[in-house]
This record gives C-alpha cells, structure tokens and sequence, in this order.
C-alpha cells in the first residue's frame, strides 16, 4: 500500500512540473508498478487461500460436531421417550397394587369384624358360667374354661387392636378428646399394673415430677397406650426385675418415659418395633400380638405427640419415651 501512494505522489509531481527534468533517483519505470500490483494481486490471493483453507478446516471440525449434536438429540428422544413409557407402566402397576392393597384392606376389616361379634358373645358366656350362677363346676371343668376364657380374650384383644389399626391408616379413628390432668392416667394405669407386678415380683418404681400436666386428650386411649407400654415391661422383664415409670413436663409437653432392666432391643430392631407383627427375636414362652406397640404409636400420635425406643442392646433393658403437647388453660380477660 506504501508502494502504491509513493507511485501516485510521483506521478502528480511529473503532472505539476511538467517537463521539467527530475533526478533519475526519483524516476519510477512502468515495470515498478507493474510488479508491485503483481505483488499485491499475490499477497490477496494468498490471504484468500489462507481463509479458504481456514474455511475448509472449520468445516472438517464443524460437521463432525453436527453431526455428534444431531446423534444426542436423537438419543436424548429416544432416551426421553422410554422414560415416558416406563414411567407410564409404573404408574398403572402403582394404581393396580393400590386398588388390590384397598380390596385387601376392606376384606380385613369386614372379616375382623366377623371375627369380633362371636367372640364378645363366647368371652361373655365364659364370663357367666365362670361366675357359678348355672351351677357349681368341677376343679377340672374351671380350670379348662379359664384357658378358654384366656385365650378368647387374648384373640378379642387382637381383633380389637386390628380394627383400631386400620382405623389408624385410613384416618377413621376417633378420639374423645377432654380437658384431662395426665396424672389421673398415671394413677389409673399404676393401680391396674399392680397385680402382674406382683406376680412376677418385679419392683416398680413412680417418679412423676412436681408440676401440673394439663392436656386435652381421650382418656381411655391414653391409658391403653400407657398399659400397652407398662405391661411390654413386665411381659420382658424377669422376675425381680424393676421398671420405673417417669414423668416430667416443661412449657409444651409432657414426657413421659417407662424403663425396664428386661430382655432389651437390638439395635437394627429400634425402629422395626413399631411395625405391626414385626419379626423381631424373643423367646417362645412370651406370647403376644404383635400390635402392642404400634398401636401404641399410632395412639400418640393421633393425639399429636411422638414415641420412640431406646436400649444399650440385649439383656440390657430397655426405655419407651412419649410425649404429649400440653394443653394450659387459658384465663378468661
């Protein structure tokens, strides 16, 4: 470019000064320029071939990589529409589990229904003849009966606790709910625990903490939840053992807690005593449900409160704490 105003401004020089002679060193011959425009000719040409050959290589790397993108988006459909399927078989397989698990639930109840009627009837007629009223019985006949009448009130209690269960699940249970010092359930529940105390010449211990404990509870449903947890302790505490039943309270809750020094809990089975008829090892000769607990649980919390399990682990006894939300009672402005 330098080369070419330098020939430009020589050439108006000759135009200005005519025919005037000019140094030779100044003279510019047509060959000159000649090569010079061939120079610049060559100089664009290769800066095109440099941009075509640039152009060339962009579009090695740039097809490759469309062709990449055009591969994922179609693996992504296709990845995306097999999602889509098996998300929409797992939801018809979820709705069909549902409705059978529904159908099982409802034939448990109708027949835990069936089951209760009879036995109220078998546990009151066994109740009437005990009481000697249809005449005297046999040392022999009495005793059979009382194994009879022991063993329908333990399957009555089964059936009761199962229809309460399902009443659980399904947010049909119903509470009677009434303005209730706890410590009226504390006292109940001591004095019905007294007689299996002393058969099995336990030692039980009551620490209930100076304080009031108002709450706004069922009455009959805290005592079973109570007892269920009181009589746990006894069922797998050896005789001479102790349980100690402790109750506390602060500004929002009452606590309260039942320890034993009996068989304790495996630590893998914390959280799996509240499952109803769980499989947790104990020995053969202590019978129960299997719904103790959970119905326990589920008692608890239906009146708003938490329940939990703990133990240091096997032979080494066991602490079952709950607590309830306190209900104060507001003064009238």
């Amino acid at each position: 470019m330098l080369l070419v105003i330098t020939i430009s401004m020589l050439q108006v020089s000759t135009f200005v000064l005519g025919d005037r002679e000019q140094p030779s060193h100044v003279q510019v011959s047509d060959d000159v320029v000649e090569k010079a425009l061939s120079n610049r000719i060559a100089m664009q040409e290769g800066e095109a071939g440099a941009m075509q050959h640039s152009l060339q290589y962009t579009a090695m790397l740039l097809i490759p990589a469309i062709f990449v993108l055009i591969g994922s988006l179609a693996w992504s459909w296709s990845l995306k529409r097999q999602v889509d399927i098996k998300t929409g078989e797992l939801k018809i397989e979820i709705a069909e589990r549902e409705k059978m698990q529904e159908s099982k639930n409802r034939l448990m109840s109708a027949i835990t229904h069936e089951l209760r009627t009879p036995l109220v009837s078998i546990v009151g007629y066994l109740d009437y003849v005990l009481t000697g009223k249809l005449g005297p019985l046999s040392e022999k006949v009495e005793s059979s009966l009382q194994i009879v009448k022991l063993e329908s009130d333990r399957l009555l209690t089964l059936t009761n606790d199962l229809l309460d269960i399902r009443r659980l699940e399904f947010g049909k249970f119903q509470l009677t709910p009434e303005p209730l010092n706890f410590k009226e359930v504390i006292d109940h529940c001591t004095h019905e625990i007294q007689p299996l105390i002393r058969e099995k010449k336990q030692q039980f211990k009551v620490d209930v903490l100076e304080g009031l404990f108002p709450t706004h509870a069922d009455r009959t449903r805290l005592c079973q939840a109570l007892m269920n947890l009181l009589s746990n302790s006894v069922k797998f505490t050896p005789e001479g053992g102790e349980i100690i039943l402790h109750v506390e309270a602060d500004a929002d809750n009452i606590k309260a807690q039942v320890s034993d020094t009996g068989l304790g809990i495996n630590k893998d089975d914390l959280t799996r005593v509240f499952e109803p008829f769980a499989a947790i090892k104990k020995p053969t000769y202590i019978k129960g449900t299997g719904l103790g607990l959970s119905l326990t649980k589920g008692l608890i919390e239906a009146h708003g409160g938490k329940i939990w399990a703990e133990s240091p682990g096997e032979g080494k006894g066991s602490t079952f704490t709950f607590t309830l939300p306190k209900h104060e009672k507001k003064e009238a402005h």
